[in-house]
């Protein structure tokens, strides 16, 4: 189960991203189908083992990667133009129980820190991601 947020993950030269070890451990030598999500400006990655399990409106596949030896993750380039991530970005995964979602931070904080929202959402919103 892929839970918690991770935020400060930058892409690498090579158009990987780290997936940290705590994640990296529930993936093992899975591939991971990396998807764009139509709700949200983000990627989904979904283990191929959950993906009939997987309630996400999904829309392009751009392609399945296993990680690398170093836990990193290949993100092809119409992926990263797909959730707004540029070489300079910082990355932000978050764990939705079955699948992840990788954001760039100036997308994540536009939605989700620029629109305002009540004191009420941000509990909730919290409370959903193990924030406290």
């Amino acid at each position: 189960m892929f839970r918690g947020k991770i935020d400060g993950l930058r892409l690498g030269k090579d158009n990987t991203v780290r997936i940290p070890l705590s994640l990296s451990k529930l993936i093992g030598t899975e591939e991971i189908g990396i998807y764009g999500n139509t709700h949200e400006s983000c990627l989904s990655l979904i283990p191929l083992s959950r993906l009939d399990k997987i309630d996400v409106p999904l829309g392009m596949c751009f392609g399945h990667y296993a990680l690398n030896k170093k836990n990193r993750l290949y993100l092809p380039e119409q992926a990263q133009q797909f959730a707004g991530i540029e070489n300079t970005s910082r990355i932000i995964i978050i764990g939705m129980f079955d699948y992840m979602e990788v954001w760039s931070n100036d997308v994540f904080d536009k939605i989700f820190i620029e629109l305002p929202c009540s004191a009420e959402d941000i509990k909730t919103f919290r409370k959903d991601m193990n924030l406290g």
